[in-house]
C-alpha cells in the first residue's frame, strides 16, 4: 500500500494511493465500512483508528510532527544564514511499533513502510561546531515522499536503484545493498540506545556526489530543482526557494 498525506478543502488526510492516479480517503472509507455494519459511533471508531494526520495514523493516536518536514512539490525554504545549501538523497524507513532492543532477524517487523528523504544540509552551519545536527534541523528543509510504501509491498529494501538530479543533471547513484549500514543493522543497533516509536523516521545515509565534495564545490541555489528517484518508491521533487533577509 502507497500511503499519503493529502489536503483538500483546507483539511488534511491521509489516503492510500491506487493505481498512481487516484487516492483514497482511509478515514471516510473506513467509516463507510463501519457504518454498512452497522456499527454504533462510527464517526468516532474511525477517527480513533485513522486519525489525520500520518503519525498519529502509526501510533495510533494523536501526534504532532517536526517543523523541518515538507512534502514532495513544497519548496525547500533557503533562508539567509548561510550560502552553502547542500542536497543528500536518502533511503528512509518508518518505525511501525515500539521497538527495544530488537534483533536484526526480527528488525523488519517493526518497519512500516519506505519512502525517500532529502537530507538537505546547511554545510557551513553544520561545521560552526563539532555538533553537525543544527545544519540538518532549520525549518522546511527536509523533504520527504512522495508516498510510504508499507512493507507488504517492500519485503526487501535491498537492491533498490537511487538518483538524484539537479536541474535535470545527475549528481548521485548508487543502490540501497551498497549500504554502509543496512536497515537491520539500524533497528538492532538504535534500538539498543534508545526506544523507537511509531513514527519515528530514520534515513539511512547518502552515497558521493554531494555538492560540498565537488571541485570546486557547489551549493543550491534559487530556483533548483532537486528530485530524487528509488526503485518503487517513485519520485521525490522539490525547488529551492530563497527568502529575503529579515528586518528587525
Amino acid at each position: 500500500m502507497k500511503l499519503v498525506t493529502f489536503t483538500r478543502g483546507g483539511i488534511s488526510r491521509i489516503g492510500a494511493m491506487i493505481n498512481d492516479h487516484e487516492v483514497v480517503d482511509l478515514h471516510l472509507a473506513f467509516k463507510a465500512k463501519l457504518e454498512a455494519e452497522g456499527k454504533l459511533r462510527a464517526k468516532q471508531i474511525a477517527h480513533a483508528f485513522i486519525p489525520n494526520d500520518m503519525i498519529g495514523f502509526l501510533q495510533g493516536g494523536e501526534e504532532s510532527k517536526a517543523n523541518a518536514i515538507i512534502g514532495s512539490q513544497d519548496d525547500i525554504s533557503f533562508y539567509p544564514i548561510s550560502e552553502q545549501l547542500d542536497y543528500e538523497a536518502e533511503f528512509a524507513f518508518v518505525i511501525g511499533k515500539t521497538a527495544r532492543h530488537v534483533k536484526q532477524a526480527k528488525a523488519l517487523d517493526y518497519i512500516a513502510g519506505y519512502t525517500i528523504a532529502n537530507d538537505v544540509t546547511y554545510r557551513d552551519i553544520q561545521r560552526r561546531t563539532p555538533q553537525w545536527l543544527q545544519g540538518k534541523t532549520v525549518e522546511d528543509s527536509t523533504p520527504m515522499g512522495p508516498f510510504l510504501l508499507t512493507t507488504d509491498e517492500l519485503v526487501d529494501p535491498s537492491g533498490l536503484t537511487m538518483v538524484l538530479t539537479v536541474n535535470g543533471v545527475e549528481r548521485q547513484r548508487a543502490n540501497t545493498a551498497n549500504l554502509i549500514f543496512t536497515v537491520p543493522y539500524l533497528v538492532e543497533f538504535l534500538s539498543k540506545l534508545v526506544t523507537l516509536n511509531p513514527g519515528d523516521v530514520i534515513l539511512t545515509g547518502t552515497p558521493s556526489g554531494v555538492g560540498v565534495a565537488m571541485k570546486p564545490p557547489v551549493f543550491l541555489k534559487d530556483g533548483d530543482v532537486i528530485r530524487i528517484e528509488i526503485d518503487q518508491l517513485g519520485g521525490l521533487e522539490n525547488r529551492v526557494k530563497r527568502l529575503p533577509e529579515m528586518e528587525s
